[in-house]
């Protein structure tokens, strides 16, 4: 199974004194999930937890509320403590 993985090109706008960095185009690159890095496989896995795999393959990341996207973000921020965490806790004992 394959997936599409946005990555945004960032072009420097060296008009304004502060260069800007505005993202001018993306670009999806469809992905298997070995191939994916631990933050990509992360997401979907908890996108999937969530029930919202299909909706994702359908019609990408846009297609989820604010709330959806809340949530997805929640629960991987509590993953990547927890396993922070145990790693600590490995290395301690």
């Amino acid at each position: 199974m394959k997936f599409l993985i946005c990555h945004i090109l960032r072009i420097e706008n060296d008009k304004s004194e502060r260069k800007k960095i505005m993202p001018k185009e993306k670009d999806f690159i469809e992905k298997t999930f070995e191939e994916m890095n631990e933050m990509e496989r992360l997401k979907y896995e908890t996108a999937a937890e969530l029930g919202l795999l299909d909706q994702l393959k359908k019609s990408g990341w846009k297609s989820l509320s604010a709330s959806e996207t809340g949530r997805l973000g929640g629960i991987m921020n509590r993953k990547i403590r927890k396993q922070k965490e145990s790693q600590e806790n490995t290395k301690g004992s």
